[in-house]
């Protein structure tokens, strides 16, 4: 065998060229974008009550049903078998960690946590009522009518510090930290 073909380049730049078209967004999409920046843009500590964020109740459901018509077209019922036994597993998991939060939350009482100024660090907009109660491991002190919305919640930590919760929708739309005086 000839060294000259060990020698050439294993791709030629000929080979290798290729052209990016890029079009300008329709005027649509620019004005969709613009949108959503200044939603973020002025709502950055508050969670703004979007039909996206209503998507997965609408995209889950539809997703379950769309793997299982795959699931049976391809496999018939053993086919829906799994994927009945992959929910289940998925509601169990859930259900295993909601238990566990709880559990640990039982122990605790309700509105301390060990340190307000750690939670307000830790706390991010978005996040939902189930995560805050993992993070300060006990169950919030409520401060706003039950059953209505928004919900507020408070936790104090041992200085009389106070982190105060609001919560739309199950989720974290802004929070406040309280500081006792100095004097």
């Amino acid at each position: 065998m000839p060294r000259d073909v060990f020698a050439q380049p294993l791709f030629s730049p000929k080979l290798i060229k290729t052209r990016f078209h890029v079009q300008p967004l329709p005027e649509a999409h620019r004005e969709a974008i613009a949108h959503w920046a200044a939603q973020l843009k002025g709502g950055l500590g508050q969670i703004k009550e979007t039909k996206l964020m209503n998507v997965q109740k609408i995209l889950i459901p539809l997703a379950i049903l769309g793997g299982a018509a795959l699931a049976y077209r391809f496999y018939g019922w053993p086919g829906i078998a799994v994927v009945a036994t992959f929910l289940v597993f998925g509601i169990l998991l859930h259900f295993t960690r909601l238990m566990t939060i709880l559990k640990r939350a039982a122990n605790r009482p309700i509105g301390y946590v060990d340190s307000a100024v750690m939670l307000n660090a830790k706390l991010k907009p978005g996040a939902t009522l189930l995560h805050v109660v993992a993070m300060t491991r006990a169950l919030g002190l409520l401060k706003s009518i039950k059953g209505e919305q928004p919900e507020v919640f408070e936790w104090t930590d041992g200085s009389e510090s106070t982190v105060t919760c609001t919560f739309v929708s199950g989720k974290l739309s802004h929070h406040v930290l309280n500081r006792p005086s100095a004097s």
